[in-house]
């Protein structure tokens, strides 16, 4: 009996004391936990500032690995294509059922053909601008220019011809110029086309990249 009193009376000291500890201790405890927790928010949000960090650095290696993959891809197409011969055509037709062929190129001075190969109409949107002036300045210089669609989106010809944003005509190739989309990254390929059919002059259009076509646009005219 007296063994269990004199347990009991230590719990209750230790209580006692743990009791004091805390009410002397308490404004440090107090603090500790604030500093605890505007740590972690500052850890989290720091956390999350890093992560945004790594994701744009991605973001902007991919863009560079992309530019890369582009830039390759336009020397590319320039070493195959400049100074040889245009492919001839024949019976390309808008949607006002007028036929085009390659005859157009040879009676003209010079022609500019818009060769649309990829996957993004708001890319050819965002151009539009560009070729109706180029389209507007080149009529005066007994140029001829017209775009032919080689993508996928057949229907891309009857988008632009019922909204009449294009000045010039745009056709469906027919599938004659199916080889010409192996090129990725690519969504449009610009030739300047002298009148016996050889190409001067090579251009690629891709996605983000506006001003690298007015550059081309202005050493055209």
């Amino acid at each position: 009996m007296i063994k269990f009193e004199l347990i009991t009376k230590r719990l209750l000291d230790l209580k006692n004391k743990l009791n004091l500890f805390l009410k002397n201790s308490f404004l440090a405890i107090a603090f500790g936990f604030i500093l605890f927790f505007v740590y972690s928010v500052y850890s989290f949000f720091n956390q999350i500032k890093l992560n945004t960090e790594i994701i744009k650095l991605n973001n902007e290696f991919q863009k560079i690995n992309m530019s890369g993959n582009i830039i390759n891809s336009e020397l590319e197409i320039i070493k195959t294509f400049l100074r040889t011969k245009f492919p001839e055509f024949n019976n390309l037709k808008n949607y006002s059922n007028l036929t085009f062929s390659s005859d157009s190129i040879k009676h003209h001075k010079k022609s500019i053909i818009l060769l649309f190969i990829g996957e993004c109409g708001a890319c050819f949107d965002n151009e539009i601008p560009i070729w109706n002036e180029v389209y507007q300045k080149g009529s005066s210089q007994n140029y001829f220019m017209m775009a032919i669609n080689a993508s996928n989106q057949i229907d891309l010809v009857k988008k632009y011809f019922y909204e009449k944003s294009t000045l010039f005509p745009i056709v469906n190739d027919n599938g004659i110029f199916s080889n010409f989309k192996r090129y990725p990254f690519v969504e449009m390929i610009t030739f300047v086309v002298q009148s016996n059919l050889m190409i001067e002059k090579v251009h690629i259009s891709w996605s983000q990249n506006i001003e690298h076509t007015k550059k081309f646009s202005n050493e055209i005219l």
